[in-house]
């Protein structure tokens, strides 16, 4: 591009000053013909001024003989020569104004001849000169046509290949040679956007061939232990107590990771309604989500891990609350995961003149450059099977849809720092938002109408109610479940979301339609897929993600719980 721009600069450079050189040869040939002309009148007013001189001279001397003779004649046959003498003296004097008048005569004639070729010459150059700005102009209007144009065209071209826009077209149709640049670099951006393409397919094949193999490893594993637990305790149900427990926390992370896959494959922002979230409050719930297991864990291993809050006054932020609280618990976790042999993490929050900010920082060994430079990649990971490599890339993706950012600071055996930022809101949480929810008392036990088309799902979730004292139908499709419905008011329904005929969100606005205080609860595991706007025309009062554990089931049927009629989320990340 700085060629194409040097070319079209000495170009411009170069036609401007043939065009001033152009002007300047002009003026000076009329100049030179004016100074030819006019030294040719010179020379002829000087040449008849000697002539008149000449004459002049010769008549003064005439005259100076005559009078000499006049007073060296005193006979009087000297009056004829004297009278001769006088008339000669006349004759030369009228000789002299003859001479004079034509003097005077031939001055306005070469005054005239020299005024008009002043004048013509004058005109002439006045006509060169236009007709040389004419000329200038014609070429550069031929010039910008057929020169500036077209490179101002490459160039503009080239800077969007650069920038990585692939759908620039040329059209220049010259076959000079700024016409040929123009074909070989369309033909050049053909070949670079199949050549892209081909790239981004091969990217998504490569990128589905690793989650592929990540997936199938991690379910192998987890199938292989629930099998051998499932089997063991078919075989003998006391021969190992901890294998139910084993059991439930393999399902527990298979959850997980498929709920982690949906979060980096979805191609929009967070669909859960944004809520007001103070930011302690926040940090306070994931401290108190996520350390219970790691202190366990600590304990077996002997070490101690220390979690320091660091609060400064910040204001309230409207985010999806399942959103800040995955990346909330991503950032923690990783710190604990960095201190293998223990140390302290400190979260802060903290405000700038823009952003809200939350910092997690652990005492760990640091990052290394060559991983910080791809930490932020979907599937690159440093730590060892089952890890996936996709917790920081969702993060980062999550942040992008929140409209805020997150970056990393490290320090070589001093540890490091994520820190978030997310935009502080333009408008502060006024107490008129903080609308008390509609309060429906659950009655213990409680009448639950469960609707799966799957009857083992329908199965468990009965029993898993049933244990807990409720009384509990199933429907295995929704126009069942409506009629169940209507012949008999349930206190709560559970419905799935995709069954055969009937969806869960055409079950529920039939069930509100008899009764507009029902409670219903949609489970399904294509939560990210719905928005606030289509449960809430539903009539769906809570939104739970598939698969649901028994103590998020139960936790809506305690005894002493209200249900709230404002719709919200239940994710396996839902504060505690």
């Amino acid at each position: 591009m700085s060629l194409l721009r040097n070319l079209r600069i000495r170009t411009r450079l170069f036609l401007g000053l043939g065009l001033l050189a152009l002007v300047a040869v002009t003026g000076s040939l009329v100049g030179v013909f004016g100074l030819a002309s006019m030294n040719r009148l010179i020379e002829a007013t000087r040449a008849e001024d000697r002539a008149m001189v000449g004459e002049l001279t010769e008549t003064r001397s005439r005259l100076a003989e005559a009078a000499r003779g006049l007073e060296q004649s005193r006979e009087p046959e000297d009056a004829e020569l004297l009278s001769g003498r006088r008339s000669e003296a006349e004759q030369a004097v009228r000789n002299l104004d003859q001479l004079i008048v034509a003097g005077r005569q031939r001055e306005q004639r070469l005054a005239e001849a020299g005024r008009h070729r002043y004048i013509t010459a004058v005109t002439w150059l006045t006509l060169l000169t236009g007709l040389a700005v004419m000329l200038s102009l014609a070429l550069v209007l031929l010039y910008n046509r057929i020169v500036a144009r077209p490179l101002d065209s490459l160039v503009e071209a080239f800077e969007r290949v650069a920038a990585g826009d692939l759908t620039v077209s040329l059209r220049h149709r010259s076959r000079d040679e700024i016409g040929q640049v123009a074909v070989a670099t369309g033909q050049m951006v053909e070949r670079l956007r199949g050549a892209g393409a081909q790239m981004i397919q091969h990217e998504r094949l490569r990128t589905l061939g690793e989650v592929s193999a990540s997936v199938a490893h991690k379910f192998n594993n987890l199938l292989a232990v629930t099998l051998g637990q499932a089997e063991l305790l078919q075989v003998d149900a006391s021969a190992s107590p901890e294998g139910l427990e084993t059991i439930r926390r393999a399902a527990l992370e298979g959850r997980e990771t498929v709920r982690r896959l949906q979060h980096f494959t979805k191609s929009g922002a967070y669909r859960e309604e944004p809520v007001w979230v103070v930011p302690h409050e926040a940090v306070d719930e994931v401290i108190a989500s996520v350390m219970p297991a790691w202190e366990a864990r600590a304990r077996e291993h002997g070490v101690k891990y220390e979690v320091a809050p660091d609060y400064a006054p910040a204001p309230s932020v409207r985010v999806p609350v399942s959103a800040l609280t995955e990346v909330l618990q991503n950032l923690l976790v990783n710190a604990l995961e960095a201190m293998p042999a223990g140390g302290r993490v400190r979260i802060r929050v903290a405000t700038d003149h823009q952003h809200v900010l939350f910092a997690v920082s652990d005492t760990g060994a640091g990052i290394p450059p060559e991983v910080r430079a791809r930490i932020f990649d979907p599937f690159f990971t440093t730590k060892p099977a089952p890890a996936s490599g996709l917790g920081l890339s969702i993060c980062s993706r999550i942040m992008l849809n929140l409209r805020g950012t997150m970056a990393v600071e490290t320090v070589p055996r001093q540890g490091s720092t994520f820190t978030v930022r997310l935009p502080r809101p333009r408008k502060t949480r006024a107490a008129a938002e903080t609308r008390p929810a509609v309060a429906r008392p659950m009655p213990n036990p409680a009448r639950i109408l469960v609707i799966d088309d799957d009857p083992e799902v329908a199965d468990t979730l009965a029993l898993l109610l049933s244990g807990a004292g409720h009384m509990v139908e199933t429907a295995l499709n929704g126009a069942v479940g409506i009629e169940r419905y209507r012949q008999r008011r349930f206190d709560c329904v559970v419905t799935d979301l995709v069954m055969p005929g009937l969806t869960g969100l055409t079950v529920g606005r039939a069930i509100k339609d008899q009764d507009p205080g029902a409670y219903v609860i949609l489970l399904t595991a294509q939560a990210e897929q719905l928005d606030a706007g289509q449960t809430a025309a539903a009539g769906i009062d809570r939104l739970m993600t598939k698969p649901v554990s028994r103590e998020q089931l139960l936790r809506m049927f305690e005894s002493d719980h209200t249900m709230a009629k404002e719709p919200a989320m239940e994710t396996s990340c839902s504060r505690r």
